[in-house]
């Protein structure tokens, strides 16, 4: 975390100074008149974000989704907004993001590779599972803008992350697994004994789309609803255990100050 501030502290602090104007300017128009004069403004925004990370399409192997839980996942973004004229411009951030999720599944023919009884099985599972994911981002969006009004603006673009954080573990249960192969050797697994984690074959880099609206509802205050969506999987190609693709996809409300 410390190395996050000392990433994003200085891009807050040139945003600061960019807006030393004259001491004879009420500070309430200072962002509006430092705008108007370059084309660029600078903002501070926090979030909330709902979601999931998602097979998709849903593999045949997963029968039903049982419950899902998505967690809290939050957000806080430095961003600068440079306007070529009044209805287009560029938008770069740079967030720092949490993304939380856990669901408990009914499978058949799931192949999985679990830590049993001090034992190391692989094969395909019949039963339940439970998976949480619990991720940390440090992202970099760019994203095209267009105002039709001055209060209202649309984005569209890309997003670059690495990961902070990597967690994707859960228990399989209730049910049995078939080792190798789906007529291999039969194994019970009982309520507490089928356990997985799969955090250390998860990439390191992603990227995805992400596309959303805001509204100036004040000079300063600007509310934002944006919608993330991963483009390469959750494990690399190479990874075998998992051999659909999983990618993540929130929807995140945000609150923003515009200097």
């Amino acid at each position: 975390m410390r190395k996050i501030i000392y990433i994003i502290i200085p891009f807050f602090v040139s945003a600061l100074q960019a807006q030393e104007l004259k001491p004879d300017i009420p500070s309430q128009t200072r962002g509006i008149e430092k705008s108007a004069a370059v084309g660029i403004e600078y903002r501070v925004k926090a979030g909330i974000a709902l979601g999931g990370t998602a097979p998709l399409p849903l593999p045949a192997e997963i029968r039903a989704i049982e419950s899902f839980n998505p967690g809290l996942s939050l957000s806080i973004e430095g961003e600068a907004l440079k306007l070529f004229n009044e209805t287009w411009g560029i938008s770069i951030g740079l967030r720092l993001e949490t993304r939380e999720m856990r669901t408990d599944a009914k499978v058949e023919g799931y192949r999985i590779m679990l830590q049993a009884e001090e034992q190391q099985l692989s094969g395909y599972f019949w039963g339940r599972v439970k998976t949480n994911v619990d991720n940390s981002f440090l992202t970099l969006p760019v994203l095209a803008v267009w105002k039709p009004s001055e209060r209202w603006g649309v984005k569209l673009g890309t997003y670059g992350s690495y990961a902070l954080k990597r967690g994707f573990s859960g228990l399989a249960y209730n049910g049995y697994l078939r080792e190798n192969a789906p007529t291999g050797t039969y194994v019970e697994i009982g309520a507490n004994n089928g356990y997985y984690d799969f955090s250390d074959n998860m990439r390191s880099w992603f990227w995805g789309l992400q596309a959303g609206g805001e509204w100036r509802a004040f000079p300063h205050l600007i509310v934002g609803l944006d919608l993330s969506w991963g483009m390469n999987s959750l494990f690399s190609k190479d990874f075998e255990v998992i051999s659909f693709k999983i990618v993540p996809i929130y929807g995140t409300l945000s609150f923003g100050y515009a200097f």
